[in-house]
């Protein structure tokens, strides 16, 4: 059994990519327009708010600036450090 959580748009030289995990909703794309006419849709079709540039997804804790992307599960190792 498998399940689709991740979903990919190609349109001439454009990326639109959709991770969707139970109510987070990941949008990322190579075209800020497309991504922000796709967001238009989803809000209009569906109650959702739009939280800007992503700071948690899935337990990872996401910093970014103009150059890099950051990736850290600090939250979740101090997490599992207090349980055991």
């Amino acid at each position: 059994m498998s399940e689709v959580t991740l979903n990919v748009k190609k349109t001439n030289n454009d990326i639109l990519m959709i991770s969707l995990y139970v109510d987070d909703l990941l949008v990322i794309g190579s075209n800020a327009q497309q991504v922000k006419e796709f967001k238009q849709k989803m809000i209009q079709a569906f109650e959702m708010t739009d939280l800007g540039l992503m700071t948690y997804f899935l337990g990872m804790e996401i910093k970014q600036n103009k150059n890099e992307i950051f990736i850290c599960q600090k939250k979740y190792a101090n997490e599992i450090s207090k349980k055991f």
